[in-house]
């Protein structure tokens, strides 16, 4: 799903419950960064591989730099600040300019001082994030030195801030159209969060049903009936557990 798809359903769902919440965009991105960290916290307690489609490319501009002493080889600096990562899954940088195959180490802003003395990795690069949130990196391989840009693939805590830097954004394509970096099992129970924080107290469902079973007050379960038939169809019962 697209970004926008995902607020604009948020808000048909919140209008659908309540015609008297009155809810922004800029109110429902903000829930939605909150609630799908939060449910990415799942893969800190299991061994799983992370989904790629919860994955953000960010592309940053490269410039020179001397602000780190003692450091050896083309020292480059992002201009663009690193969005926060979740530390679940791997962050990696793919370089361009002729160097994509290029070996890249990632290591700690502490260590780039200590990498890159080891002969049989002479001509590996190694990049960094450092306490102002930039990208650094040094190389012995003085073709480095040229790198106009490189790009970061991760998991952002603010995945509206990372959509901005997003390699797939161009001047004909806005954010909004953008991919939702969420896997699809988990929007579902994404949407839910965000409808019931919105709503909270105000929401008052009718049970018509006379069951003795309050299953209107299942906000998953009603995001479930009223979601696009082709969309429900990639989904099992499992997913909404």
């Amino acid at each position: 799903m697209k970004i926008n798809e995902v607020v604009y359903y948020c808000l048909d769902s919140i209008k659908a419950l309540n015609d008297d919440s009155y809810v922004n965009e800029d109110h429902i991105l903000f829930l939605l960064g909150k609630y799908r960290g939060a449910l990415l916290q799942q893969y800190h307690n299991i061994k799983k591989i992370v989904p790629d489609s919860n994955y953000q490319t960010i592309c940053l501009n490269l410039k020179p730099t001397d602000t780190i002493a003692c450091l050896h080889g083309p020292i480059l600096r992002s201009v663009e600040e690193i969005p926060d990562t979740i530390p679940i899954g791997q962050t990696t940088v793919l370089m361009s300019n002729g160097m994509e195959n290029e070996r890249i180490v990632f290591t700690s802003f502490s260590r780039l001082k200590s990498v890159g003395y080891n002969k049989w990795r002479g001509n590996f690069s190694y990049v960094a994030i450092g306490p102002d949130k930039h990208l650094y990196l040094s190389s012995n391989n003085p073709q480095a030195g040229y790198l106009s840009s490189v790009k970061l693939k991760g998991i952002f805590e603010d995945f509206e801030t990372a959509s901005k830097l997003s390699c797939d954004k161009d001047e004909c394509k806005d954010t909004m159209e953008l991919d939702f970096p969420l896997e699809v099992s988990l929007i579902p129970d994404l949407i839910a969060r965000v409808v019931k924080d919105v709503l909270g107290v105000a929401w008052r469902p009718k049970d018509s049903s006379n069951d003795a079973a309050d299953t209107l007050s299942d906000i998953s379960t009603f995001i479930r009936q009223h979601m696009k038939k082709s969309y429900n169809q990639t989904l099992t019962d499992d997913d909404m557990v």
